[in-house]
């Protein structure tokens, strides 16, 4: 497959080159990050999760995805999925660590055609230029803590036993609501709720401290104002035929995952955004997306 593809090949002969001695196709795959993950997790749960094939893949697509097949249950993260999250978070430090305006500004565009399928992946033969140490810093923190919370929301699902029913779920004819934090209700699938309970299980499932669950939830909250932009771009270049799909839109899911990780449990860390601090991203984020 890799041989096949110039493109491909010409990215791991790159990775290689990085790294010859030792260096094989496969122990690239190793999946350290799903190690991690697993590693905080009960011994009941843990040993669950390690019987799942899991790992990234050099896919164009960037998501995460939890399937079942003949084979088995299988997780895979996207490799892209890193490069979007890292550029956004790029865009978003840069403007508080002083990258100029044009800089900026192109790594949001480079987040977004990478979402769009127009970036080329080939980030490993053209680095798309430097960034100052201390937003690079920051940029790969969060996208670790980000990529920890998507691979614990794959997990998760799982866990709750959503494998088996995630297929047949959104044939139910049944509505359920959920309360939102503005007046009136707003309902939910139980597809989407599934996505509610995964998003939280991907937190409260493992044995973090209060600073490494401030530091997950405020990465999560981070990555759900990322895609809530991406998706006002998104619907604007090509609109949903049928909004209501099978995951509820990232403010949502933001507002619920906060709410049922801070009622759960009591994370006593300065460095939690505040509901207020929250809410000021949100209407940052309708800003941006208004100037779009």
């Amino acid at each position: 497959c890799v041989a096949d593809d110039p493109r491909m090949a010409r990215v791991f002969l790159r990775r290689r080159e990085r790294q010859l001695e030792g260096w094989s196709l496969t122990s690239y795959y190793d999946s350290y990050d799903f190690d991690e993950y697993i590693s905080r997790l009960p011994a009941k749960e843990a040993e669950v999760c390690k019987g799942i094939a899991s790992g990234y893949a050099l896919s164009r697509e960037p998501h995460g995805v939890c399937i079942k097949n003949e084979f088995g249950k299988v997780i895979v993260i996207s490799e892209s999925l890193r490069h979007f999250l890292f550029y956004m978070n790029a865009h978003f430090r840069g403007v508080r660590e002083g990258l100029s305006a044009g800089d900026s500004d192109a790594c949001f565009f480079i987040a977004c055609r990478t979402m769009l399928l127009t970036e080329t992946q080939d980030f490993d033969l053209d680095p798309r230029g430097e960034l100052p140490d201390s937003v690079k810093f920051y940029c790969n923190k969060v996208v670790n803590d980000q990529l920890q919370f998507v691979i614990g929301h794959e997990y998760a699902h799982a866990l709750l036993g959503h494998f088996g029913e995630m297929a047949h779920a959104s044939s139910k004819p049944e509505l359920l609501h959920m309360s939102q934090r503005r007046p009136g209700e707003k309902y939910f699938s139980p597809r989407q709720q599934q996505e509610f309970e995964a998003d939280a299980g991907s937190i409260l499932h493992a044995d973090y401290s209060d600073e490494e669950c401030s530091e997950i939830l405020n990465a999560a909250v981070l990555f759900f104002l990322y895609l809530d932009v991406f998706y006002a771009i998104s619907d604007y270049i090509n609109p949903r035929f049928n909004p209501s799909g099978t995951h509820p839109e990232p403010i949502d899911r933001l507002w619920a995952l906060r709410e049922r990780v801070l009622s759960a449990r009591t994370v006593d860390y300065e460095g939690l955004y505040t509901d207020g601090e929250v809410s000021d991203w949100v209407e940052e984020m309708q800003g941006l997306k208004k100037h779009l």
